[in-house]
Formats: C-alpha cells, sequence, structure tokens
C-alpha cells in the first residue's frame, strides 16, 4: 500500500518518531516507518528505496542523534537526488547541518518545531499542500482512540519502560521548555504507585498518552477551569501536599 509521508528518523528517536506518526495517521495521512513497515530481520535498503519511490513528501525529525546519523544520509540522498521528492524538516535541534545534510538541506524551509499546536498545523498545511489534496480520516485512522485499539494502565501495571515511553513524548511536545527527565519521573512513580495514568496502543504495545495526577491548590485551580494556564506552568508551588522525593517541575 502506497503511503503519503516517509519519516526519516535516528533509530534512537524512535519514541518521537512514533508519536509524529501517531499524530499524522490520525489526521488522514498514511505514513511509512521504518520500525514498524519493515519486518523484523529483513534487509532494509529495498523497503526505504520502494518506500521513497511512493511517497509524496518526507518529514525529517532533525535531531542531534539524526545529524550523527549516516544511514538517514541515503535516505535523504534518494529522496532528494533520485527521486525528487518534497522535504519538511521539522528542527528539534541547533546544531549545524553536516556533511550530505547540508548539501542537501540548507535551502529548504525548516519548521522550527517545538510541538506547539501552531507548528503542528503548519506541519499538516505543508504536507497538504506537497500532496495536493487535503486528506479525510479513513475508518482506520478514526479508531485510533476507540476503545478497542487502547489499554489505560495505573497503580501496579505502570513500568519504567513506560515511563520512559511517556517521557519521550514529552520531548517531542515541549521540546525546549522541557526541563524534567526520567529519573525524577521514576522516583516520583516509587513513591507513590498512583501518580501516572497510561495510555497504550494495543497493536504497538507503545506508550501514546499519559496523565499525571497530583493535588493542586484551589487558586491554580480555579485558573485551569478557564482555561488559562498549560503544563508547563503548573511547578512545585502550585501542588497542595509534598510527599514526592523531588520537586515538581517540567
Amino acid at each position: 500500500m502506497k503511503k503519503d509521508v516517509f519519516i526519516s528518523y535516528s533509530t534512537k528517536d524512535r519514541p518521537l518518531a512514533e508519536s509524529l506518526v501517531n499524530f499524522l495517521e490520525g489526521h488522514g495521512f498514511s505514513c511509512f516507518i521504518s520500525s514498524r513497515d519493515i519486518p523484523l530481520g529483513a534487509t532494509w535498503a529495498p523497503y526505504i528505496i520502494d518506500a521513497l519511490e511512493e511517497i509524496k513528501v518526507m518529514v525529517i525529525l532533525f535531531t542531534e542523534n539524526y545529524n550523527k546519523s549516516v544511514q538517514v544520509d541515503r535516505e535523504i540522498t534518494v529522496c532528494c537526488d533520485l527521486e525528487k521528492k518534497p522535504v519538511i524538516p521539522l528542527k528539534l535541534s541547533e546544531e549545524p547541518l553536516t556533511g550530505i545534510k547540508k548539501f542537501y538541506l540548507s535551502n529548504i524551509n525548516w519548521i522550527d518545531f517545538k510541538g506547539e499546536k501552531e507548528q503542528y498545523d503548519i506541519l499538516l498545511k505543508s504536507i497538504i499542500i506537497n500532496i495536493g489534496k487535503e486528506a479525510e480520516p479513513n475508518d482506520e485512522t478514526k479508531l485510533i482512540l476507540d476503545e478497542s485499539t487502547y489499554k489505560v494502565h495505573c497503580g501496579k501495571e505502570i513500568t519504567p519502560q513506560m515511563i520512559f515511553e511517556a517521557v519521550e513524548i514529552d520531548k517531542l511536545v515541549y521540546n525546549d521548555s522541557y526541563i524534567g527527565n526520567y529519573d525524577n519521573c521514576v522516583k516520583w512513580w516509587k513513591k507513590n504507585k498512583y501518580i501516572y495514568v497510561m495510555l497504550e496502543d494495543i497493536k504497538t504495545k507503545k506508550i501514546i498518552g499519559y496523565i499525571n495526577a497530583m493535588p493542586i491548590n484551589n487558586t491554580l485551580y480555579e485558573i485551569i477551569k478557564k482555561g488559562e494556564i498549560i503544563d508547563v506552568t503548573i511547578n512545585d508551588e502550585n501542588i497542595e501536599t509534598y510527599d514526592l522525593p523531588d520537586t515538581y517541575n517540567l
């Protein structure tokens, strides 16, 4: 089956890439991502080349890991030089481009991607322009949050691996605003097993969303009810009780 979007990423950023795929496919754009679409044990090259022949646009997840990857240089070369396909780079790192990346990507418009709604909208519009039509969610994407496609975990069901995947999602969403870390999250979880509720995709067995719950003071509660606050502004001063081994911040 032909895909709309080729996701080019470092394997070290797999959770971020898979989160991006969930977002795009939730908006009706089919994606090729190697972690899902190349069978285990298979030779990668034929699948990558076939996908690049069929896709309509490449989206690059540019991170420090991506800048160091040699494999992605081959993907960029095939996409830009042989297939002449459009490329949309998402900048998650300020590192200067090197080698092949500098040659092919220096003169392309980038999206400074910090996970804000406006930047997601720009990405969707850019894909629509390059594909030539606006995608309509099909039956499969409409079921992404159907109860038959996900499982809720809480309490003793939570594992450190789930917390790691949740932290990686946060890095994609908040980018520069994110100052939390995996070690702190595990400390909080060990102190209070019910601090996290995780949403797992049944098909991929990956965490696609989570909630961490702590009592907050009345002032903050009233602000949140009005929709005047986002998570990055919640800090240690807003939390009613302090039974955690470290302060809460993002």
